[in-house]
């Protein structure tokens, strides 16, 4: 996978320089950051973890012209807080056939199981989501 930030090589945000800048030590965990090493072939969307426990994964999607495709819509078993962090989108919801046009900054909470799909990503600029997904009570009391 190609990846970039638009600064070019050597650039102090590039992940060698992040680690030279913030080392990480026995009481520390090696920083990053969400704008960093963005993919460069977007022709799919990319999904990336960022980190995952038993009950909570966090991921950055990062996409550029994508959508759901026709007929398709994400039925989760666990909930999902998501955040526009740059970009644009616009979500759609089976029970109320609702749009929402998410800009930077915009978040919303999806409960498991509330069936939805992305109409649309900017064609014209990248869209970087944050996605938290976190399972039910029931799902917890399971475990």
């Amino acid at each position: 996978m190609l990846y970039g930030n638009g600064h070019g090589d050597g650039d102090i945000n590039s992940p060698g320089r992040l680690l030279q800048r913030y080392p990480t030590t026995e009481k520390s965990s090696c920083m990053d950051n969400l704008f960093a090493n963005l993919p460069l072939d977007l022709s799919t969307e990319v999904t990336e973890s960022l980190l995952e426990s038993a009950t909570l994964r966090i991921e950055r999607i990062v996409s550029q012209g994508q959508s759901s495709a026709n007929g398709d819509w994400y039925d989760q078993e666990e909930h999902e807080w998501v955040v526009i962090l740059q970009g644009k989108a616009q979500l759609r919801f089976e029970d109320d056939n609702q749009l929402l046009d998410l800009e930077p900054g915009d978040y919303l909470n999806i409960p498991a199981h509330r069936r939805h799909r992305v109409e649309w990503t900017a064609t014209d600029q990248v869209t970087v989501w944050l996605a938290v997904f976190y399972p039910t009570a029931e799902a917890v009391c399971q475990d």
